[in-house]
């Protein structure tokens, strides 16, 4: 069995007048998007797929989320989880919600494992309450031990099966360096949040995480104690799932254009597309300058 830690979300409020080009040595550059969310005027995405809120009273400061993606892709260079808490400590930013994850890859222990501890009563939580969820990734389903309100929830699942769901492409290519891969996250709110975040500004994110892991949930298992404690080993890459828009274009609109190209020969359909296609970035380009 091999373990790896690491964390899956970051949301970080910063102040008013952080300059989130500052985060641009993590995130990569910004682009505008069209909206903004929930009282922010202004929203933002970088090159790694982290957001970013602006625009809202000086009290809702700079918001920035880091989905699990996002932090795969600022994980790549060879930025470390404490390396960008580090820098939101620094600038002041007040995380209001930290999700942590243990990677268990080819591991004897699955989720059914887990339920049948937890329906027993040999796993122990402060949590009260818990409940399963078979749903589209049977027989590899998930268990929540925590109230979604709460500021600590865990979630159990089988990571192999969600992939093969989800992204078969990257399934295929996975499936030939693992045979299994299950999760355990540890997701922290508000004040639980902000402490888990001081604890990786000065601590190695293995140690927090496990550490973290073990407070919530205590289990005797060999497994289990084995996995929230043992060393970490970095993990096979999963391809990354492509943009909607590419995928889009690669299985219907290109193939479209080819078939129409060989039906109609006489035309040159490469020049008209590229032809509409300046036109419309023209437009894009005013409208997005009157705005």
């Amino acid at each position: 069995m091999q373990t790896n830690s690491h964390l899956d979300w970051l949301q970080v409020t910063f102040p008013a007048d952080f300059d989130m080009r500052e985060l641009s040595p993590f995130t990569g550059g910004w682009k505008a998007m069209e909206y903004g969310m929930l009282g922010y005027k202004q929203g933002y995405k970088s090159e790694s797929g982290v957001r970013a809120y602006t625009g809202g009273n000086e009290r809702m400061g700079v918001h920035v989320i880091c989905g699990g993606d996002a932090l795969e892709a600022i994980r790549k260079p060879g930025v470390t989880d404490q390396e960008l808490c580090q820098f939101t400590s620094e600038h002041h930013g007040r995380a209001s919600r930290l999700d942590m994850t243990i990677n268990l890859i080819n591991s004897p222990l699955t989720v059914r494992h887990v339920v049948s501890g937890w329906k027993s009563h040999h796993l122990h939580t402060p949590a009260r309450n818990g409940w399963e969820d078979r749903g589209v990734h049977a027989p590899g389903h998930t268990l929540y031990v925590g109230s979604e309100t709460s500021d600590r929830r865990a979630r159990v699942y089988d990571k192999y099966a969600e992939t093969a769901v989800k992204d078969p492409e990257a399934f295929a290519a996975l499936k030939d360096k693992i045979d299994s891969w299950m999760r355990f996250e540890l997701q922290a709110r508000n004040e639980r949040a902000r402490g888990y975040q001081g604890a990786l500004t000065y601590n190695p994110t293995e140690d927090v995480v496990k550490q973290a892991m073990r407070d919530f949930i205590d289990w005797g298992d060999e497994t289990y104690l084995e996995a929230v404690s043992g060393p970490d080993v970095p993990i096979p890459d999963l391809p990354r799932k492509p943009p909607v828009f590419w995928k889009w274009a690669a299985d219907q609109f290109i193939p479209a254009a080819v078939k129409y190209a060989f039906d109609n020969p006489e035309e040159n359909v490469m020049f008209v597309l590229n032809l509409l296609f300046e036109q419309r970035r023209k437009q894009e380009l005013g409208r997005r300058g009157s705005s």
